[in-house]
């Protein structure tokens, strides 16, 4: 019977209204009544009976709203907000540190246009931010004014770096005296190279999750002057989702800002996501509320993919034997794998919940801040990139027209569904083949291989149409330069 059962919410179906309104016609009117398909009343039951059976779904909806297996999306995230899960929002990939090299005082824009070389993926800059020697990750000097027996000084935040001319000085000399200086410091984080008259100063930090972190200040004796300074800030894509930036090719100014002189990423682009689809989201509520302590290490590693912004994904590993395992993670440890997310702000949502007396494990580090203030060392690892190249041979259908950008499009699928893996998912060449077809027409049939390479751009290895196997530390990276396309 329809209505709220033992077993859930059972709704009548359209056949089951006409049925219905035919059954209680008659018992109303008598056997005779004429419901035949030539009569009045067979197409005001159709019409009567579709809007039942609408108010039917409808009631199924509300019923499934209230159902964390079958909810969907405003809903759903009503429904699991109840439990304290979050549907993870779209975000877009972020470079923290993007060089901006130009004149002392000049303003790189909020809004802030650049391009990657490739000119596929635009970023931008978040807030205005001035070109200044107060926080520069490099700074390019000249000598002011030539003078003999006279000090000569920079200050590097709290080092200064002097030389004092001779009877005879030059230019040439007296920026080869403070080369030496800077040279001559064991400690130094910075660097310094001479090229014509303008001796160039960088700093060498490699921890470069936020712009200060590699950056510092700087200071002149009034016989030196500052020719250019480069400094570090946030940038974002334009668009969420994974967008790969490579090194040194975020290069193109859109829209020149006067004293701006050029740009580049000193790093990769954390990578952003997509929106939680609906699956994914009830996946990791299963996942979240079957491991409800977060001394489980499933469960750290999900507040690490909730929490930390530009993280793609996160799992984690424990070692719980009193012996080293086969991946060398001491006793009793655990580690977790992240892909994405800036050190510190990692480093900070596994010590709010990692278990008592087990130790982190991993190749990276970060520093959290305990409750009493005190700063801790966290380790962590970092998923390693599976360089993935696609080849696809095609055959056109006769029968259908092969759009211009045909293989363009195959590109673009092959992207977007390669953007979708999450580290460890072996990457599978079958897969790829319905998102093609979804989105080219006057095709007949595909061939698919895969190959690896070590590195970004290769040279690949054999192709193969088998599976590329990929381990929980690892995250398959795809790019259009490694895929290619043609006609068979």
């Amino acid at each position: 019977m329809a209505g709220l059962t033992p077993t859930g919410l059972e709704i009548k179906r359209f056949p089951d209204i006409q049925q219905s309104l035919d059954t209680r016609l008659k018992e109303s009117f008598g056997e005779a009544t004429n419901t035949s398909d030539d009569s009045l009343y067979y197409y005001v039951r159709d019409i009567l009976g579709q809007e039942i059976a609408d108010l039917w779904e409808f009631g199924q909806a509300v019923y499934d709203s209230g159902v964390p297996s079958a909810c969907e999306g405003a809903a759903q995230d009503d429904n699991y907000d109840l439990v304290n899960v979050k549907r993870l929002k779209a975000l877009p990939s972020t470079i923290p540190s993007q060089l901006f090299i130009g004149n002392l005082g000049a303003k790189v824009p909020k809004d802030f246009l650049l391009e990657l070389s490739s000119g596929v993926g635009q970023f931008y800059v978040e807030s205005e931010v001035i070109v200044s020697n107060a926080y520069a990750q490099q700074v390019q000097i000249e000598v002011n004014v030539v003078q003999n027996s006279t000090l000569y000084s920079i200050s590097a935040g709290d080092v200064d770096y002097t030389y004092t001319s001779d009877g005879s000085a030059t230019i040439a000399e007296i920026l080869v005296g403070l080369k030496a200086n800077i040279d001559a410091d064991g400690d130094r984080i910075i660097s310094a190279t001479i090229s014509g008259e303008v001796l160039t100063i960088i700093h060498n930090d490699t921890d470069l999750d936020t712009p200060a972190a590699g950056t510092q200040a700087y200071s002149l004796s009034n016989n030196l002057k500052f020719v250019k300074i480069g400094i570090l800030t946030l940038v974002k894509a334009t668009e969420t989702g994974p967008l790969e930036a490579p090194l040194s090719q975020l290069t193109t100014i859109k829209v020149a800002a006067d004293g701006i002189d050029s740009t580049v990423n000193l790093e990769i682009a954390t990578l952003g996501r997509n929106r939680e689809t609906d699956s994914e989201y009830r996946l990791r509520r299963e996942i979240t509320l079957s491991n409800p302590g977060v001394a489980v290490i499933d469960a750290i590693a999900d507040k690490v993919s909730q929490n930390v912004t530009g993280v793609n994904s996160a799992v984690g590993i424990e070692n719980r034997r009193h012996f080293p395992d086969s991946d060398g993670r001491p006793p009793h440890s655990f580690e977790i794998i992240v892909d994405g997310g800036a050190n510190n702000a990692i480093a900070q949502q596994i010590w709010d919940a990692h278990p008592a007396g087990i130790e982190s494990f991993g190749s990276e580090s970060g520093t959290a801040v305990d409750r009493a203030g005190k700063n801790q060392k966290v380790y962590f690892s970092r998923v390693d990139p599976v360089y993935v190249w696609v080849d696809v041979e095609y055959v056109k259908y006769d029968e259908e027209s092969f759009p211009l950008d045909g293989e363009d499009a195959m590109i673009a699928a092959i992207l977007a569904r390669g953007d979708e893996h999450i580290s460890g998912e072996d990457v599978i060449p079958q897969r790829f083949i319905p998102g093609i077809f979804a989105n080219v027409s006057g095709l007949e049939s595909l061939t698919i291989t895969l190959a690896t390479s070590v590195t970004e751009v290769g040279p690949p290895g054999a192709y193969s149409s088998t599976k590329v196997a990929v381990d929980l530390q690892e995250r398959a990276s795809f790019g259009i330069a490694r895929i290619s396309v043609a006609e068979v």
